[in-house]
């Protein structure tokens, strides 16, 4: 973990130690030595940053000073309400890696993302409640709240999905609804389960390279009642297999040569004359789970080296592109 140092004057070197919660990146620590440290004080230097971000780990919920500091501008009520709810963005397993997005993160209002490990199964679940305001924000919060208590009592994906439905229709009386894609990945077998209520297809990417749309036939979105059938689709995943789970902002996303971009790969652009901009600062959500037999979450087709702990060396590089630029709970 400890890479070459800097010079800090007088003799003496700084070195800068990545705090991790798993392989989710919460900062850095600088320690500053006036000798070459040894293979024993690298290692009291590794034990010392794994205190340290446990101590922040554990002392976060209770504290607004880590949320001020890290934050780059101000959040809105819904956006508070919805990362207070929501998982880490990032999760390593041995044979599953996840990592979620948002934006913008700030002003997010009405979609949200939800995953648990139980057992072989990776749960996942996104939703895109309609709207674009702190009601969208609270419509989004109750399906998520509503599927998560489902999950814990080992509710299937039917019952998940219908309690979710009949608790819209409770608060809201029709008024309000969200798409959503449930989804059970078996670890073991790599079968993946799920189903489409009114919502875009997942994204199956295979070797890097081939782009498929599981385009299966959606129920209603929830809330909405309208009794269509809710069928459970299946898929089978091959190891380094990725599958993204996306709301409408990316395809809403417009560039300057198009009025929708139409694809999750052309919402993104290098060049800056080409870069995307969001109707109505619709946020979209990501949820990648590629079933590996080792850890991955970069696009290589080869999956990168596990240490020894089960997480992936580089397997916070995804997350730390968005950590910038997203508010910390």
């Amino acid at each position: 973990m400890v890479g070459d140092g800097f010079s800090a004057g007088e003799g003496s070197t700084q070195y800068w130690i990545p705090l991790l919660d798993g392989t989710e990146r919460l900062g850095v620590l600088g320690l500053t030595l006036h000798k070459e440290p040894d293979e024993e004080a690298v290692q009291a230097m590794d034990e010392l940053a794994s205190v340290v971000g446990l101590m922040l780990v554990s002392q976060r919920p209770h504290s607004d000073s880590y949320a001020r500091l890290t934050r780059l501008e101000p959040t809105s009520v819904s956006a508070e309400m919805q990362w207070t709810l929501m998982p880490p963005r990032t999760y390593t397993g041995p044979k599953v890696t996840i990592a979620a997005a948002m934006e913008p993160a700030y002003a997010t209002a009405g979609d949200a993302f939800d995953y648990a490990m139980p057992g072989h199964v990776a749960r996942l679940a996104i939703f895109d409640a309609t709207g674009h305001d702190t009601a969208a924000g609270l419509t989004a919060n109750l399906a998520m709240a509503t599927c998560r208590n489902e999950r814990r009592q080992g509710a299937s994906l039917n019952r998940a999905r219908d309690r979710i439905e009949s608790m819209l229709i409770e608060q809201f009386t029709h008024d309000r609804y969200a798409t959503a894609v449930l989804a059970d990945l078996d670890l073991d077998t790599g079968v993946l389960s799920w189903i489409n209520c009114g919502h875009l297809p997942p994204i199956l990417v295979r070797a890097g390279r081939w782009i498929t749309a599981l385009d299966r036939p959606p129920s209603h979105p929830l809330g909405t009642g309208l009794g269509l059938p809710a069928d459970v689709h299946r898929e089978q995943l091959q190891a380094g297999d990725r599958l993204i789970l996306y709301t409408g902002g990316i395809t809403e996303a417009e560039t300057a040569t198009a009025a929708s971009s139409g694809s999750t790969t052309s919402s993104t652009s290098s060049s800056g004359s080409r870069r995307p901009r969001y109707r109505s600062r619709r946020p979209c959500a990501a949820s990648y789970a590629p079933y590996s037999n080792t850890t991955t979450v970069s696009s290589r087709t080869t999956p990168p080296s596990s240490s020894p702990n089960g997480t992936a060396r580089d397997g916070g590089r995804f997350a730390d592109g968005a950590a910038g630029r997203q508010p910390h709970r």
